[in-house]
């Protein structure tokens, strides 16, 4: 599947802008950015209910740019499930096999495979109001996969549910697709959604990509300071003092220089951000910063720190052993941890 020059506006205003994208069969591909991002757009218009105002969309080697979205061949799950309540699971799942002129025999063959697959197999004959949350949504991907489409459209399809039946359907949609070697493109808003079931995700804003990577490398090895912000937590520090001297880059961090290893010299404005996970603190009567804050959060501590310049920073501190914590008001130093850190300018990487 492939986006090739593909763009949205409406008015004035562009919704999407140009889009390059190349999606390998069977690939797991999410799209994830804050509302208005263009995500939506952007799989309205691979549906066929928008018209992109600029380029061309492949599904293989054929051009569905202006193709009306039944002939398109593209299975869809909505947020809102969407199913017929005055039909039975069996009709439900069945319907588009109807609308394609399949027997009876043979519709009904389909129809019990699939419901197999999705774990509804004994429940053909309920109504969508006997169903739970859980059990609609699945009812919506049997028939969204029954006609066994290449390409398998998800728009937040478990928003709507609570948080661990959304973690159990997560693993269940990428099995599924994992064993039809189905191509899904998935809109979320929900990182932690993304980053386990995708292969790949691609990072929008203000209808733009920002980047397109595995899950791993966004997360760390960020090329835009979006992403770095977007996606999971990390502290954001604007540098200063900065010198740039053969592929190093020096710059102060609440009194503390650090070196950084980049590629290029910085524009302007410098921005190097630090997960919370990667930094470390340890107690120290000349420390420069102070612990604000602990929280206990099972398997770790998250510490509140406030450094010598006003600034604050979230520590992440894995419990290994009965140790007691840094409290609130006690001094101590940062450790940083030069090799996890992204260094940024005028937006982009350094690195």
């Amino acid at each position: 599947m492939r986006f090739a020059g593909v763009s949205k506006r409406y008015g004035d205003f562009v919704a999407v802008h140009t889009l390059d994208i190349d999606v390998e069969a069977g690939e797991f591909l999410s799209f994830l950015g804050p509302s208005g991002s263009g995500k939506t757009t952007t799989l309205m218009m691979l549906a066929g209910f928008e018209t992109p105002s600029s380029g061309d969309i492949f599904v293989g080697d054929t051009r569905i740019t202006d193709m009306p979205p039944a002939r398109r061949n593209i299975g869809m799950v909505f947020q809102s499930y969407a199913l017929f309540p005055h039909m039975t699971v069996e009709q439900n799942v069945g319907f588009p096999l109807r609308m394609r002129g399949m027997a009876k025999a043979e519709r009904a063959r389909a129809v019990g495979r699939v419901l197999e697959i999705v774990g509804l197999k004994g429940l053909n004959h309920r109504f969508p109001r006997q169903l739970s949350g859980g059990q609609q949504q699945r009812v919506a991907l049997a028939r969204a996969i029954v006609f066994e489409p290449p390409v398998l459209l998800m728009d937040e399809p478990l928003s709507a549910l609570d948080k661990y039946l959304r973690s159990h359907l997560q693993g269940e949609i990428k099995r599924i697709q994992r064993e039809l070697g189905i191509t899904v493109i998935y809109v979320t808003h929900d990182q932690d959604e993304a980053m386990t079931m995708s292969d790949r995700i691609c990072v929008m804003n203000e209808g733009r990509i920002c980047q397109i990577d595995a899950p791993e490398t966004l997360y760390r090895k960020p090329n835009d300071v979006f992403v770095a912000g977007f996606l999971g937590e990390s502290n954001m520090l604007a540098a200063q003092d900065a010198r740039f001297e053969g592929g190093s880059l020096s710059v102060s961090l609440a009194g503390d220089t650090v070196a950084l290893p980049v590629k290029r010299a910085p524009a302007s404005e410098i921005v190097v951000s630090v997960r919370p996970e990667h930094l470390s603190v340890s107690a120290a009567a000349d420390g420069t910063a102070c612990i604000t804050d602990v929280t206990y959060v099972g398997d770790h501590r998250r510490y509140e720190v406030l450094l010598a310049d006003g600034r604050k920073l979230a520590v992440k501190s894995q419990i290994v052993d009965d140790s007691a914590p840094i409290g609130p008001g006690e001094k101590v130093k940062v450790a940083w941890p030069t090799h996890q850190m992204r260094v940024f300018s005028d937006g982009a990487t350094l690195q």
